[in-house]
């Protein structure tokens, strides 16, 4: 069992950095390779806490022969892991993460991160008062109610919510002032005093749905310590690009991770989710309640059903509820609050005539408190009591007029001037009022219960809160005693004060109440231009764009053409709430979004702002790539790069991309390479690095098709790990893709399936079409490899009834490839009827192409050539077609033309030209194991790649000729009755499973986090089980013995 470590290495987001932290505190940056090694040189052991939670105990020890090595530690229920890691160079902070993640998880909380809640201001425009004016107004939300003054013993509804608490979901469902959050907070109190809490009151502008993640993931931080760090973080992260954002599924999911640490009950409370419209947000919450963990409930407090599955839930007995009929008062808890309430008693008549005409209403019972504070005699509260008739909305607007007409003027003129605010503070209402004692006067309501609650987390300045409904009764009051221009003046004196607090999103919200558009512009602006990409160091409200849609919305045209910045950044936020709500692009959304950049253009070409024009020009250009408009991308990209200057961190490399794919797809493969080559520049900020990953992607992609297999796995590997460092879906899913093609290209099927099955995973999540297409594609061929032909014609049927073909030129084309690989299915298993049917398909076609995918068209009939015995026609198809590949740097096109050659070679008898041609393809595939360029050709190559054996020289050749044979011939030699001699353990089937998937020795150590001789020591004990004496006996015999 390892001690306890006198020294913690941990990451600090402060530093920027690792940091060794002492028992005393103390700690020290470990920045850089050199300060890493000397800091932690001299240690004999540490504790290890990973970037995402994961950690472990980390020890040197010797060895007899006097080496040492690094191990770590692991203990859990009782039992200890240990993993190997390596000498003193080896420890590595990837190395640690790595074998951090590799131990089992448990629960706990995170180290070293703060869980401030994120504040929706500039960063270089805080100020400490305003983070605490935001913070505490923000932290008012995430705090239950106050008790009232009177409160009510309401046993029998104690009894209904203890009832619920073992299912997953309680309704609290009722209209205004039935108490339904006193009542929560009177049962927390009476029987949940120890229970962890988590509360949430929503508002209007809680309709954005990132917003409202992002405050629901902050009050589930209430829950443990360090609880939330990691969801926080992926939302908060500011989107390099539409197509990058990540879905809201990736939050919730881990959201729902991170709870599933939590080991006592714990529960969060929605208040008032009636406000939630926006139906995503139903979509989602319906997904996070649906996998809750079982030590979380949800209890929602709501003044109307929500449009959740409340039925399904109830079948399930997942769900619980209570209505209004349960929350009425009794007559009991009537006179209960009335003995509290009332100066004088209230007699059985009176009683009853409360219970006829309020129906156990809760508010009406206060509002009745209120409005007789002022009779003086038994009598009077008597007949003012039986005299009261009517509904209960009467009864709102009458108690009020009276409560709100009994004040003095001072505290009339103060109501109504802030009603049109959901929370005040005694300085806001200062500046509405220009009243200095406005403090004074709200905490003097606040004691009497009057109209306004005192908010709890306030700490520089109180704040409170209207009670729901004598908000809405005042303003309706406001609005007919001050009159609308009165009040749009208020709104436009709040809007001021927020500003000058540095509360955004308020000051934004007052100016759009006060109908200012001019001011709401501007303050939009400043805040757009807060997170523009030349300044990632400041930013807003983040990922927020709904919110932004629907302040731009409320805009009129004439006043956003005089702010492109606004129309560009209005198209911008358009697209990706489409991406985060995961649903295809209207028509009516679509030329909205167009026209925006439209005016965007205009604005700037009029201001003569040359590189923000060129910015919007290149923003269309990808957008035109995106949905396939290839020759309108290319004129805008060349267009834009006469605009943005040099050193344009971003828009530069998003023209040049789309000018690159172009030169890709035409074919011209080596002016592709050299435009996509990676040149050495300074260090990229990740804000910015997503827009130079899709060049570096393309051109591993271009060294795949040059047959350049490991320089292309050398520039993917470490772009992965930058992606998803930066979480970034989009090109993680394109490097999981062409990752898999390499993995293919190595007939490392079980590699290849798993990164491509990732690579569909992500591609769905965000819905990108082409991605999903290409994956799904390159499943067919692995599928394929291995037989399962019914398998893939299933998948390519699901392919292509998921394809609009006409709905844009990307939709058209996808559609085309996914039928040219149905029909290489149909050749290969003899349907050559479908074949004929999809080259006279082909002929009738004149929709645009691009000739690198019109080219593997062109092989395919060159195969239907070949079964046809038409070995002349190919021959001449191909001697040219094969010199322009081949001179244009499409190097894998040129081998696979070669090899149908030197089949009609062989077809006409000319075995010395068909040998030559093969030959020829060895010895450039050899150096880089491309084995599956000749098993797709099948058992015809086997007589050709026998007959070379005499002739050619090299190791590396031979050996893949040889391994080539093996794999054409193992399913017809005569070794088919394997028997294991012995069971394998679980580490050696782990080892076997690798060995097959095509993996070196020190790749297997590293994916096992063991050492390599311990790798050869388990390939020695499985060699001798199946009987065999190297890798491809031992691969082939794990398939025939089924294994793997």
């Amino acid at each position: 069992m390892p001690r306890r470590a006198s020294y913690h290495v941990l990451w600090s987001p402060e530093e920027g950095a690792y940091v060794l932290r002492d028992a005393g505190g103390q700690q020290v940056p470990l920045a850089g390779e050199e300060s890493w090694s000397k800091g932690l040189a001299e240690l004999a052991s540490f504790a290890f806490t990973s970037r995402l939670g994961p950690h472990c105990t980390v020890r040197r020890e010797k060895m007899q022969r006097g080496d040492s090595y690094w191990y770590a530690y692991r203990s859990l229920n009782g039992r200890t892991s240990k993993r190997y890691i390596g000498r003193h160079a080896e420890l590595t902070p990837a190395r640690l993460e790595q074998v951090a993640e590799f131990f089992p998880q448990v629960a706990m909380p995170k180290t070293g991160v703060e869980n401030s809640p994120q504040i929706n201001v500039p960063i270089s425009q805080t100020s400490s008062a305003s983070v605490s004016t935001v913070s505490s107004l923000l932290d008012s939300r995430l705090q239950p109610p106050r008790l009232p003054a009177f409160p009510v013993e309401r046993s029998r509804l104690f009894s209904l919510l203890d009832a619920g608490w073992g299912e997953k979901v309680t309704l609290v469902c009722a209209p205004a002032g039935f108490g339904k959050s006193i009542l929560v907070r009177q049962w927390l109190n009476a029987r949940h005093a120890q229970t962890p809490i988590a509360w949430l009151s929503l508002e209007d502008g809680d309709n954005d749905p990132v917003r409202f993640w992002r405050y629901m993931i902050m009050a589930c931080q209430r829950l443990a310590p360090g609880l939330g760090t990691e969801s926080l973080a992926l939302l908060s992260a500011t989107p390099p690009s539409p197509f990058a954002t990540p879905s809201f599924e990736a939050f919730v999911t881990t959201l729902l991770n991170e709870l599933v640490q939590l080991t006592e009950e714990s529960l969060l409370v929605l208040d008032d989710y009636q406000v939630i419209t926006e139906a995503r947000i139903h979509t989602t919450l319906t997904s996070f309640i649906e996998h809750l963990p079982s030590t979380v409930h949800i209890l929602l407090l709501s003044r109307s059903a929500p449009p959740l599955p409340l039925t399904r839930w109830r079948a399930r007995g997942e769900l619980s509820n209570l209505y209004t009929n349960d929350l009425r008062f009794s007559r009991e808890e009537m006179a209960d609050f009335l003995r509290q309430a009332l100066p004088y008693a209230c007699s059985v008549e009176a009683l009853h005539h409360l219970e006829k005409h309020l129906e156990g209403w809760v508010a009406g019972l206060r509002l009745l408190s209120l409005a007789v504070r002022g009779k003086r005699t038994p009598q009077e509260v008597e007949q003012y009591i039986l005299h009261l008739t009517g509904e209960q909305r009467s009864f709102q607007d009458y108690f009020v007029q009276e409560i709100l007409a009994s004040q003095p003027e001072p505290l009339q003129s103060l109501l109504l001037s802030t009603s049109i605010l959901s929370r005040v503070s005694g300085s806001l209402c200062a500046a509405l009022t220009e009243r200095e004692e406005s403090a004074e006067l709200l905490e003097a309501l606040a004691r009497a219960g009057l109209f306004l609650e005192e908010l709890e987390g306030g700490k520089d300045e109180r704040w409170y809160r209207y009670y729901p409904l004598f908000a809405e009764a005042m303003q309706a009051e406001a609005r007919t005693r001050l009159g609308e221009e009165a009040l749009r003046d208020l709104a436009r004196k709040a809007s001021l004060w927020f500003e000058q607090h540095q509360m955004s999103i308020e000051a934004v919200e007052a100016a759009l109440r006060a109908h200012d558009i001019t001011r709401s512009a501007d303050l939009i602006e400043q805040l757009v231009e807060s997170i523009h990409p030349q300044r990632p160091g400041e930013y807003f409200i983040v990922n927020e764009f709904h919110t932004l849609c629907r302040w731009l919305a409320q805009l009129p045209e004439d006043m956003l053409s005089k702010h492109p910045m606004l129309c560009f950044s209005y198209a911008n936020a358009l697209l990706y709430t489409f991406v985060l709500d995961e649903i295809p692009l209207t028509e009516e959304k679509g030329r909205l979004l167009m026209k925006s950049l439209d005016m965007a253009q205009e604005g700037w070409q009029r201001e003569g702002n040359m590189p923000r024009l060129g910015e919007v020009l290149s923003y269309r250009a990808i957008l035109a790539r995106q949905y396939g408009a290839i020759n309108e991308a290319i004129e805008l990209a060349q267009e834009a790069l006469t605009y943005l200057p040099e050193d344009s961190p971003m828009w530069r490399p998003i023209s040049l991309s789309v000018i690159g794919t172009h030169l890709y797809l035409s074919g011209q493969l080596n002016v592709a390479r050299d435009f996509f080559q990676p040149r050495p520049t300074q260090a990229v900020p990740p804000p910015r690095r997503s827009f130079t990953r899709p060049g570096i992607i393309i051109y591993s992609r271009i060294c795949r098709e040059q047959v350049a297999l490991h320089q292309a796995r050398a520039h993917l590997r470490p772009l992965l790990a930058q992606a998803r460092e930066d979480e970034d879906r989009d090109d993680i899913s394109d490097a999981l893709l062409e990752l898999a093609r390499l993995s293919y290209a190595w007939n490392r099927l079980d590699e290849a399936e798993q990164q491509v099955q990732d690579a569909l995973v992500l591609a769905k999540q965000i819905q990108v079409e082409e991605t999903i297409v290409y994956a799904s594609l390159l499943l067919v061929d692995i599928w394929q490899a291995r037989g399962d032909n019914g398998g893939v014609l299933q998948l390519l049927s699901e392919l292509q009834a998921g394809i609009q073909p006409g709905l844009t030129p990307l939709h058209t084309q996808l559609y085309r490839q996914v039928q040219a690989v149905q029909a290489h299915l149909h050749l290969v298993v003899g349907d050559l009827v479908a074949v004929e049917r999809w080259l006279k398909d082909r002929e009738q076609n004149e929709e645009p192409f691009p000739p690198l995918f019109a080219e593997k068209e062109v092989l395919l009939i060159t195969r239907y050539e070949l079964m046809q015995g038409q070995y002349e026609e190919v021959l001449s198809r191909l001697a040219a077609l094969s010199l322009q590949a081949q001179g244009a740097g499409r190097i894998d096109r040129a081998l696979k033309m070669k090899l149908l050659m030197a089949r009609a070679h062989a077809g006409l008898r000319q075995a010395r030209e068909a040998r030559r041609l093969v030959q020829e393809v060895v010895l450039q595939a050899a150096p880089e194991n491309y084995l599956r360029l000749f098993l797709d050709e099948g058992e015809e190559l086997v007589p050709l790649l026998r007959s070379l054996l005499p002739e050619l020289q090299g190791e590396t050749p031979l050996r893949f000729t040889r391994e080539l044979l093996q794999m054409l011939t193992w399913g017809n030699s005569a070794a088919t009755s394997l028997e294991l001699s012995e069971a394998l353990s679980s580490q050696e089937a782990r080892v076997l499973r690798l060995l097959v998937a095509g993996r070196s020795n020190p790749e297997i150590a590293n994916e096992l986090v063991v050492s390599i001789n311990t790798v050869k020591t388990q390939l020695q004990n499985i060699y001798r089980k199946l009987n065999v004496s190297n890798r491809v006996e031992a691969s082939e015999a794990a398939r025939q013995l089924k294994l793997v």
